[in-house]
């Protein structure tokens, strides 16, 4: 696979987007939405685990993280992301050259793709989306002390200054037990630890409502979760499992795991992409 980059004008910010492609181009491309404070080239050893598949990886840097543009940690919530990806998804799939679209969110960004394919207010997936992934869906955020303080500051800030943005006290040691992974996470350039008054209120708010409407879900869905996830824990992905109205849907549980499943042990990520490629192989055909 080689890396290819792009840049796309929208709502007066450059998104920037990667692209990990083969010689020729595939009939399906895997766009892939990060989490808070991460950005797309996180992805690009997830994109090489799929190296032989007939598809393409794409992603792009949400607004406020990575090399796109916005303020650090800034969105005025799940809604605003999901809107960046219904018009970017189109011109992503245009540049790739792919007929058809399968689309995965990791923690923040799977409650962006939650919200996108539910929400009543936003157009939802075109036709030539096939399926769905969502990886550590933060539907149940463990109300910490510190995350209820947080919560009741973001309530006041989000009236009056929701650009407001604080530490997202996300711990590095929650997203891998291998500590390469951790160090490669803290020493990244990229990486920041940012979340603004809106968006955080809206993760804590909004997050948890896709469940209700998560029977609106009838693409084929994948998603998986570490049993050991601090960050989110899995009883909101069994939740949200539980409501989805797609007959073709399966939930892999993996234990020990914490947050970021496709970077924790060499072993552990070999044993996990297994399962992803035994899924995904035949939803490819």
């Amino acid at each position: 696979m080689k890396l290819v980059t792009d840049a796309f004008q929208h709502d007066g910010l450059t998104f920037v987007a990667r692209g990990w492609t083969g010689e020729a181009p595939a009939r399906t491309t895997l766009f892939i939405h990060h989490g808070l404070g991460e950005h797309g080239g996180r992805y690009e050893t997830f994109a090489r685990r799929l190296e032989g598949l007939p598809l393409d990886v794409w992603t792009y840097d949400a607004r406020g993280h990575g090399e796109s543009g916005g303020k650090r940690g800034h969105a005025m919530g799940l809604r605003q992301l999901a809107s960046d990806l219904h018009h970017l998804l189109p011109r992503l799939r245009e540049r790739s050259g792919a007929e058809r679209v399968i689309v995965m969110g990791h923690s923040m960004g799977a409650a962006t793709v939650a919200t996108w394919a539910t929400d009543a207010e936003l157009p939802g997936p075109p036709d030539w989306v096939r399926a769905i992934v969502l990886s550590a869906a933060p539907v149940n955020v463990p109300r910490t002390l510190e995350v209820r303080v947080k919560e009741v500051l973001a309530r006041v800030l989000a009236r009056v200054r929701p650009s407001f943005t604080m530490g997202s006290g996300l711990s590095a040691e929650g997203i891998s037990s291998d500590p390469s992974e951790v160090r490669r996470y803290e020493s990244d350039p990229l990486v920041h630890d940012r979340i603004s008054a809106a968006l955080g209120l809206s993760v804590l708010r909004d997050a948890p409502r896709v469940v209700e409407r998560a029977g609106r879900i009838r693409l084929p869905t994948v998603m998986w979760h570490g049993t050991e996830d601090p960050i989110a824990a899995i009883a909101g992905s069994r939740d949200l499992f539980r409501s989805l109205g797609a007959d073709d849907k399966l939930l892999h549980e993996f234990a020990g795991y914490r947050h970021e499943c496709h970077h924790e042990t060499p072993e552990r990520v070999t044993a996990m992409f297994e399962l992803v490629r035994d899924w995904l192989e035949p939803h490819l055909a």
